[in-house]
């Protein structure tokens, strides 16, 4: 049987959820024998962990960069264009914006048969300039008119797409990005073991009263937000200690605002980490001050594992943040609210625990990696009977 070649494109690959998304699609696709699968990822992308991929062509493009950058972005459209029509992909799937934006315009000029878009987050969103947000959209929408799928993580994420006018909504398909939730219900289950432990290799106390914020420490999660939140908690709950988990181009900067605001005894930065389940059965609370999000995975993960959240009301949020029932969702940038929320959780953490165990009945079976997988595999046939057969008759 001849396989099929697709082709994924994403701006950057990283340690971040779009990222194992295409991971964990790829090895499905992979697995049926059905396909043969090459990525296309920019220059910004983490060598080290493209290497996790068995059997993948990979094609890094040093001219393909997050931020906007006309002859870069000319260059790379040169550059994906000329591999598409070489490689002569049936199956062109995009991922992020930029490479989403670029990708589609090369798949369509190469005659690519189908064109799928992942959506993971939102690229047009009213914190932008008015002119910048309005161009954002119109260019998803132009894209979009391009597109003959779009695979999007979330419903609300889904509904913001369709409202500004992108795509029609039988083009739209769900399909949660897949994580080892077996790890964190497991990790939950077995809190009390692991607590103590974690807490002293981190540094704290059984009685401190531990919150952390787990992320990539980039512009759009909000980490600011999260250390004003502390310094503010700290005025009234001396015993209350930070953890930020994670690593990205803010750490410094982060570093010395916790300095300042007098959060250097008080706040540790764990870095990137591998056991993020027993972290976070260490915490009493998990904040997520996120700006832009499509679903945000650490909000799965918290309710999986059992811990109350408190978050900013980004889209997607509220699919895993049940507001009174599992934690609390707050408009997004008031921190004066967030800190509310969390004081209230500080202020009693045995109904706050009981809180944080709803969460379990929450997060489903949709969220798995073998759900993601398996509704991967399915699009993937149901395209080629709509797309691929017709194009070869």
């Amino acid at each position: 049987m001849k396989r099929i070649r697709a082709l994924r494109i994403i701006t950057r690959y990283i340690k971040g959820g779009a990222d194992r998304n295409v991971f964990h699609s790829i090895n499905a696709l992979l697995k049926t024998g059905r396909y043969e699968i090459d990525l296309i990822a920019g220059r910004d992308s983490d060598r080290d962990f493209l290497k996790q991929f068995n059997n993948v062509r990979i094609h890094l493009l040093d001219s393909l960069v997050r931020d906007i950058s006309p002859m870069n972005d000319l260059k790379a459209l040169w550059q994906i264009y000329r591999i598409v029509k070489q490689n002569r992909y049936r199956i062109v799937h995009t991922h992020t914006a930029k490479a989403g934006f670029l990708g589609r315009i090369a798949a369509q000029k190469a005659n690519a048969p189908c064109v799928i878009h992942g959506v993971h987050g939102v690229t047009f969103h009213p914190n932008l300039p008015w002119m910048r947000n309005q161009l954002y959209m119109a260019l998803e929408r132009w894209a979009g008119r391009r597109t003959d799928c779009f695979v999007s993580v979330g419903k609300e994420l889904t509904q913001v797409y369709l409202e500004a006018g992108v795509g029609r909504p039988e083009q739209y398909r769900l399909i949660r990005s897949g994580m080892e939730l077996e790890r964190f219900i497991e990790a939950g289950q077995n809190q009390a073991q692991i607590r103590s432990e974690m807490r002293r290799s981190l540094g704290f106390e059984n009685d401190h009263i531990l919150i952390g914020l787990v992320g990539r420490l980039e512009p759009p999660k909000g980490c600011h937000a999260f250390l004003d939140a502390a310094a503010k908690l700290s005025q009234t709950r001396p015993n209350a200690r930070f953890l930020v988990v994670g690593d990205g181009s803010l750490r410094g900067q982060l570093q010395e605002r916790a300095r300042r605001n007098g959060l250097h005894k008080t706040t540790r930065f764990a870095g990137y980490r591998n056991d993020i389940h027993h972290v976070m059965a260490s915490l009493d609370a998990l904040a997520i001050c996120s700006t832009i999000e499509g679903l945000p995975q650490v909000a799965v993960q918290a309710a999986a594992v059992g811990i109350p959240i408190a978050a900013f009301r980004a889209v997607g949020v509220s699919e895993a943040v049940k507001d009174g029932v599992n934690g609390y969702t707050v408009e997004i940038g008031d921190t004066e609210a967030l800190t509310e929320r969390l004081s209230e959780i500080a202020a009693d953490l045995e109904t706050a625990r009981k809180m944080g165990l709803k969460g379990r009945k929450i997060v489903g079976s949709e969220w798995t990696i073998a759900c993601q997988q398996a509704k991967t595999v399915e699009l993937y046939e149901e395209m080629e009977r709509r797309f691929l057969a017709a194009d070869d008759t």
